[in-house]
């Protein structure tokens, strides 16, 4: 079994390379399942009716303006049969965000994994550590 030191004195750039780039796909999953789940959130309460004067409704309805912001106006606002409201802009918002964030992953893991090896950790990468028989 290999003790930590003898594990960091065999790990090469592109072990580090996929480690950031699995730390830095997590955290952007993470942020994209916090804002997609907001913004349904927002879809439910608008669809729902929900009483804007509540305290939760309130602090969603605030959270998630600047991130549909940028899509009013794209298409009318309608309202459902209950009364409640289909925001076009928040459907938008969803399918950009969530666009963007599997982008972001799927560059960031290409650049970590499929980009080329160079030379030296290429030996390292297919044949492992050398082995120094006596």
């Amino acid at each position: 079994m290999r003790t930590t030191a003898e594990y960091e004195h065999h790990l090469t750039g592109l072990d580090l390379a996929k480690a950031w780039a699995r730390f830095l796909a997590f955290w952007i999953a993470m942020a994209a399942v916090v804002t997609e789940t907001l913004l349904a959130l927002r879809m439910g309460l608008l669809a729902g009716e929900a009483n804007a004067g509540n305290g939760f409704v309130e602090f969603i309805y605030d959270v998630t303006g600047p991130l549909i912001q940028p899509f009013e106006g794209i298409m009318a606002v309608r309202t459902v049969d209950n009364g409640g409201i289909f925001e076009p802009a928040t459907a938008f918002a969803m399918a950009v965000y969530l666009a963007a964030a599997l982008l972001l992953i799927a560059a960031i893991w290409w650049g970590a994994v499929m980009a080329p090896v160079p030379h030296e950790e290429e030996d390292a990468v297919h044949k492992g550590p050398r082995v120094h028989q006596h």
